[in-house]
């Protein structure tokens, strides 16, 4: 069955749209990684932004570092307090791009941003948000 939707993906569209799509099913679905996200290009981004929370920022608070804490609980507000946050640090539930963050005080910047606009931060297995800066 798998090979039989590779090929009719890969005949109707293109190997590009095939590759994203099996790179997006395993970022919403299985378990990601930061290799994964480097491969996607823009118009795979675009077709994730479908399938995830999705959260405009400006670009210009990533100029100077910006904590993670910052930008869960009170840019996104995903976590709805301090505390919280540092309970999900201390489980090993947060991650930026699919590398967990050992520590509350971890800031990220512009250098952290996939293909220099998007950002995924996880809080566990199964609550994965993207951030689109603009």
């Amino acid at each position: 069955k798998k090979l039989l939707a590779q090929e009719l993906t890969e005949r109707v569209h293109s190997a590009s749209d095939l590759k994203n799509a099996e790179i997006i099913s395993d970022i919403l679905f299985k378990k990601g990684n930061s290799k994964m996200l480097n491969q996607l290009d823009n118009e795979g981004f675009l077709a994730l932004e479908k399938g995830m929370d999705v959260f405009e920022l400006e670009k210009s608070i990533l100029n100077d570092s910006v904590a993670v804490l910052e930008l869960m609980v009170n840019q996104t507000k995903v976590i709805d307090s301090n505390g919280n946050f540092r309970k999900a640090i201390k489980n090993n539930a947060i991650s930026v791009n699919y590398n967990k963050i050992g520590n509350h005080e971890h800031t990220v910047n512009a250098e952290h941003l996939v293909h220099e606009k998007y950002m995924i931060l996880e809080n566990g297995k199964k609550k994965k948000y993207l951030l689109k800066f603009l």
